[in-house]
């Protein structure tokens, strides 16, 4: 399509979304007692899981669920829900933010 003829197209009618920007966040397990962990986990370590608890405004408000980090998921999936709804996140991923805390 020509420069010319797409000009003369009525504008889109969809809302255009907001950027978001990408603030790099130094620490960002900065406060959690168990920090040294979770860096090793995202770092060094190559194959492992660890259980997660859920905070308690969580379990209110999405109900009581299993929840396992592990370094790698297969495929490198980001994260995964089971059919009996166990939760596996991933923390070794080949696309992150500036902000690790935030990707997961």
């Amino acid at each position: 399509m020509s420069k010319r003829r797409k000009s003369q197209r009525p504008a889109e009618t969809t809302p255009k979304r907001e950027k978001v920007r990408d603030i790099f966040v130094p620490r960002p397990f900065e406060g959690l007692v168990d920090e040294p962990e979770w860096i090793a986990l995202r770092e060094l370590v190559p194959a492992a899981s660890a259980p997660l608890r859920l905070a308690p405004a969580l379990v209110e408000e999405f109900g009581e669920r299993q929840v396992t980090l592990a370094t790698v998921l297969p495929l490198a999936a980001p994260a995964t829900t089971k059919p009996d709804g166990r939760v596996l996140i991933g923390l070794q991923r080949h696309i992150q933010s500036g902000d690790v805390s935030r990707d997961l």
